[in-house]
């Protein structure tokens, strides 16, 4: 299966296509997430890379004094 439009990101535009495709090929895991649902949560050991192909995502952390922070993509 060929992911050609992940060269098309910053973080992958240096990376050979081969390589992507190669990658892909070993690690694709396809995930449905439900609305609220959380994909990781802070303090997590990061094992794997996310590429939202539909929809989006907001990443959100609490501070020490409790409040509310929101991230988005981009």
């Amino acid at each position: 299966m060929k992911y050609s439009h992940l060269e098309y990101l910053p973080l992958l535009s240096s990376v050979e296509p081969e390589l992507i495709n190669w990658l892909c090929r070993k690690a694709a895991v396809s995930m449905r997430i439900r609305q609220g649902e959380a994909l990781f949560r802070q303090g997590d050991i990061s094992e794997a890379l996310f590429v939202v192909r539909e929809g989006n995502f907001k990443s959100v952390w609490v501070d020490v004094f409790v409040n509310e922070k929101v991230d988005h993509p981009g």
